[in-house]
């Protein structure tokens, strides 16, 4: 086994039971690793360390020369995601400090710091900065589109011509509206469904998320004429 002592700044943040000085052991026991330590939640920073091996009657080395390391902050809070732009100016933000931007991983070209402003879809790399350090980047797709996609419809309905009863057109989406022109004038819904009288006519249905309003689909409504002669031979 083995243990370890940490220091940041010249100071033990990770004890053993060591005279940090001499490496003499201060208790007869095992190290608290065996062969490879784990240690969580350090500041971003500089940080040395020695190590000192214990066999199986608890003897100890000698602490082994300084070791270094520089521990890194982690990557913002951030993810892939899909942005509608309606025209809009396209903001992307990740939770941070000190947010920079980069168009690759290795961090050579910075494109923006702070919010991003993005004009195309593109993979970015963002970081934080943390006490002069700069972390690890974290991947993050941004798709643009102009307008999200159009609702899922039951399109078209056909009625017999003696029929004279209501239809029901349905259309599945998020912020369902039914319109009774293509240019969106005519507001005539905003639920799911939309009844309509049995007559030759078109209605036209869009969906919006995230305030985008999609292109509108048609749903056709026409009247069906069945032979209702019957012939056998």
């Amino acid at each position: 086994t083995h243990d370890i002592i940490l220091y940041r700044d010249g100071k033990t943040i990770l004890k053993a039971p060591i005279d940090p000085a001499t490496g003499m052991r201060q208790r007869m026991v095992a190290g608290s690793f065996t062969d490879h330590a784990i240690i969580n939640n350090l500041n971003p920073g500089a940080y040395t360390w020695k190590v000192q091996a214990v066999d199986q009657y608890f003897k100890a080395s000698e602490l082994s020369v300084t070791g270094s390391f520089i521990f890194l902050p982690p990557p913002p809070l951030g993810k892939d995601t899909i942005v509608y732009r309606c025209g809009r100016n396209v903001t992307i933000t990740a939770t941070g400090t000190d947010i920079r931007w980069y168009s690759d991983r290795a961090m050579t070209n910075l494109i923006a710091t702070g919010d991003f402003h993005p004009d195309k879809s593109q993979v970015v790399y963002v970081t934080q900065k943390i006490d002069g350090y700069e972390g690890i980047p974290r991947r993050i797709a941004i798709t643009i589109l102009e307008t999200p996609p159009q609702p899922v419809t039951n399109a078209p309905i056909t009625f017999c011509k003696n029929y004279s009863g209501p239809l029901y057109l349905t259309a599945t989406g998020t912020d369902i509206r039914w319109y009774g022109d293509v240019n969106k004038n005519q507001l005539l819904s905003s639920a799911p469904y939309l009844n309509v009288a049995a007559a030759d006519q078109t209605f036209y249905v869009t969906q919006t998320l995230a305030g985008c309003e999609s292109v509108p689909i048609p749903v056709s409504v026409t009247k069906t004429v069945i032979d209702t002669e019957i012939y056998s031979t």
